[in-house]
């Protein structure tokens, strides 16, 4: 019986797979938008992150570098970037968070690498990147909810002009 249950559960999720490879990007962000909306999906972290797509400027090996924030939380961001660091390489962050007009400075260090960028855990000792995180846990849907209804009004602009 149990291996029938485990035979059942593999031939669904194969099935979800290929119906899921077989969306286009925005089908694929619309069902993780309707599950998150109805509580299936739990966020393992203290502190859940936010999308966004932030210009960033790093300092990291006494040079400077250029790149893009795609999620940040109270605890870390996401960093895409073709560079490559090391775990535990100290970095240091420049970036305006939407509706703030001025930059935000924050210090931290590689948590985590990967093809794409590099995992950025903030230094909490550091003063700004304390301030960072009052303004992410207290406003996070005031600080991102413009910047996804300008994204979601560029999405649309451009499948109507398709």
């Amino acid at each position: 019986m149990e291996e029938s249950r485990i035979l059942t559960e593999r031939a669904t999720i194969t099935r979800l797979v290929a119906y899921i490879k077989d969306m286009s990007h925005q089908e694929r962000r619309d069902l993780l938008n309707y599950i998150e909306s109805k509580g299936m999906m739990r966020e393992k972290r203290k502190y859940p992150r936010q999308e966004c797509d932030l210009s960033v400027s790093f300092d990291a090996y006494d040079q400077s570098f250029d790149g893009v924030i795609s999620n940040i939380s109270v605890e870390g961001a996401f960093i895409e970037t073709d560079k490559r660091f090391e775990i535990g390489e100290p970095i240091k962050m420049t970036f305006t968070l939407p509706s703030e007009s001025y930059p935000l400075i924050a210090s931290g260090w590689v948590a985590r690498k990967t093809k794409t960028g590099l995992g950025v855990k903030f230094d909490t000792s550091d003063y700004e990147t304390e301030f960072i995180s009052s303004l992410l846990l207290l406003n996070s849907k005031q600080y991102f909810m413009a910047f996804k209804k300008e994204e979601d009004q560029d999405e649309s602009e451009s499948e109507s002009e398709q």
